[in-house]
């Protein structure tokens, strides 16, 4: 382990320079955060609050970081327990686990209120992928939610079971949490080394550079590498899903909400974002052809995609904001 929070260099790893690294205490689990001023500060547009997904960490972004500064934002981002460098409750790191989405809610609430408010300029804008897309729905739906505007990148409203049916993969969830079982891997986790991984095999992007920075990162440092989710974190999932995707909370979410939706994706279940979008009062959705679940991790032909509809969607609200500031 590295026995700090700071970020871990690689070759090629494109973090930008400048980051301000951190920890915030949350309940009993110890937060890494980090943040990047805009490239010029005078002339902010505002601060990206940036949520990755299961297993992500805050380096695997540094690219994406990057693009955001050279746009004209500061980023803010995390690591939500349990994942990267954030402290972690089960003695096997590879495990996944979480007992209920609340937790990761009380990590968001306790990175805006304590790091985003005090030290990241207004306003706000959130970028939240896969499962930090799921907790970000629970969040803009939440009163005390700052955010102008959001993307959410194949969010975690759905997912694929294979090879298991839905019904029998929450049937697991439900008896093994009823039996005792929370904090094992789920049927067939136990034996998937993160670190071991063809890109041949993956099912997150068809972008061979960006697979293998990834596997640099993990294999530089294997504390940040996360395996199979655990049988209570699959209950877990299954609960937020249906709580955060309730018509009732949709409802209450009242900032422009962008979903960006993976044509290929075979984790998050795409046919769940557009009635997600129609329910968010001021919700729209895109469909980017050809990715698979990571498109911020794809091929440039399909980023672009990507950041056409970001800065279609964000860029004029931005620009009101980026004005001069006084001395």
């Amino acid at each position: 382990m590295t026995g700090s929070h700071e970020l871990v260099e690689i070759e090629g790893g494109q973090l930008p320079p400048g980051t301000t690294v951190g920890s915030l205490a949350v309940d009993s689990a110890q937060i890494r955060t980090a943040y990047w001023p805009a490239a010029d500060p005078a002339r902010s547009k505002g601060t990206i609050l940036l949520f990755s997904g299961r297993t992500e960490f805050i380096e695997k972004y540094g690219e994406v970081i990057g693009e955001l500064i050279d746009r004209g934002f500061a980023v803010a981002t995390l690591d939500w327990r349990g994942q990267g460098l954030s402290s972690r409750a089960e003695e096997n790191r590879f495990k996944g686990h979480v007992n209920d989405f609340a937790e990761f809610d009380a990590d968001a609430h306790a990175f805006v209120k304590q790091f985003v408010i005090p030290s990241c300029p207004a306003p706000y804008y959130l970028l939240a992928h896969s499962m930090g897309g799921n907790i970000a729905l629970r969040y803009l739906a939440s009163a005390d939610c700052i955010v102008d505007r959001a993307i959410l990148v194949a969010p975690m409203t759905g997912v694929h079971t294979k090879p298991f049916p839905k019904w029998v993969a929450r049937f697991i969830a439900w008896a093994g949490s009823g039996l005792g079982m929370k904090d094992r891997f789920v049927p067939g986790g136990a034996g998937i080394d993160p670190t071991e991984e063809k890109f041949e095999e993956n099912a997150v992007t068809s972008d061979a550079r960006r697979f293998e920075r990834y596997k640099s990162f993990i294999n530089t440092e294997k504390d940040l590498a996360l395996g199979a989710p655990t049988v209570g974190w699959l209950s877990a999932a299954f609960r937020t899903m249906r709580d955060a995707c309730a018509p009732e909370s949709l409802a209450k979410i009242k900032c422009p909400v962008l979903i960006m939706s993976a044509e290929g994706d075979t984790i998050a279940d795409s046919d769940t974002h557009a009635p997600v979008a129609q329910a968010i009062p001021l919700g729209e959705i895109c469909t980017v052809s050809g990715a698979k679940h990571e498109i911020l991790m794809e091929r440039d032909d399909i980023r672009s995609e990507f950041w056409t509809q970001f800065d279609r969607f964000v860029s004029p609200a931005a620009e009101a904001n980026a004005m001069p500031q006084e001395a």
